[in-house]
């Protein structure tokens, strides 16, 4: 796009005195349905696609959208310019011409690849402290029953979030083994805290595995109810629970991949945030054995 352009159109705005209403929020809004004004176009009928009456409005929401975007690009300090480039760099490190040159059904087949890297979050192992995580909406509090704190995580997260954490807590009424509940997050640097009473190991005779599947899938429930993209576990029931860490990494990661497969583009980043090397490694290879 020429300089000359943008300028133009930057200049149009400063001459109203309209940045005050250019924020990356609102534009991001008004982008979106400027594009869903041309997706309206494409519903007619395909063989009219070239009429005059519907190009006339191709050209003009076109319009509105390359504008606004040059209107966001200014508000979030960027080059649009740089920006297309780079795009397109990527895009063909990421379509080599040998491999998507051809048909219309590589062509397909390759745009069906990419919506279901979309849809599918990303599934992880991290090494950290979970009270400290703070690029997710949610972290994940391997709780006890009560819901009233106690040792490990659990007393690490109550410390960390404060008092109002307890007692909102309170007023839950507890949980059962293998349900959740969510609170707010208070002093911790996401929005959220869902708490999961993971199962005692018995031996393995007495449910165990079928209800730390219920705490993973519980929490991951919660998470898409309350529009939680972005969520972080602690190794449940690893600790005093005494739950064999290998069992329970396996468990915990085939349940989040199922969960993400039922449930395409509902979460962004599902993670383990682990303090030891030893269970570090055991959920990396889980994670990596499930790919």
């Amino acid at each position: 796009m020429k300089q000359e352009t943008i300028d133009q159109v930057l200049k149009f705005r400063d001459d109203r005195n309209w940045r005050q209403f250019h924020n990356p929020k609102d534009l991001a809004i008004s982008i979106s349905l400027e594009a869903s004004e041309l997706l309206e176009i494409f519903q007619w009928s395909a063989e009219d696609v070239r009429c005059e009456d519907k190009m006339d409005r191709i050209r003009e929401e076109l319009a509105d959208v390359l504008n606004y975007c040059i209107l966001m690009a200014d508000a979030c300090g960027l080059d649009l310019d740089e920006i297309i480039q780079e795009k397109v760099r990527k895009n063909a490190e990421k379509y080599p011409v040998d491999q998507a040159f051809g048909s219309k059904e590589k062509y397909t087949e390759l745009k069906a690849a990419k919506r279901k890297e979309k849809e599918t979050p990303v599934i992880r192992a991290v090494r950290g402290d979970i009270t400290k995580i703070n690029d997710v909406d949610a972290i994940v509090n391997a709780a006890n029953t009560t819901l009233l704190g106690g040792g490990g995580v659990d007393g690490a997260i109550h410390r960390a979030a404060g008092p109002d954490l307890l007692k909102e807590c309170r007023t839950l009424g507890g949980c059962e083994t293998g349900k959740a509940k969510i609170t707010g997050a208070y002093n911790l640097p996401c929005r959220y805290v869902i708490h999961t009473p993971g199962p005692i190991w018995r031996g393995g005779r007495q449910g165990e595995r079928e209800l730390l599947a219920s705490c993973y899938r519980s929490c991951l429930e919660l998470a898409v109810e309350n529009g939680i993209r972005k969520i972080a576990f602690p190794s449940i029931s690893t600790g005093v629970y005494h739950f064999p860490v290998k069992e329970a990494a396996d468990i915990a990661v085939q349940t989040a991949r199922r969960f993400a497969a039922e449930h395409p583009g509902s979460l962004d980043l599902v993670e383990w945030v682990l303090f030891d090397d030893h269970t570090m490694q055991v959920y990396t290879e889980a994670v990596n054995a499930s790919d």
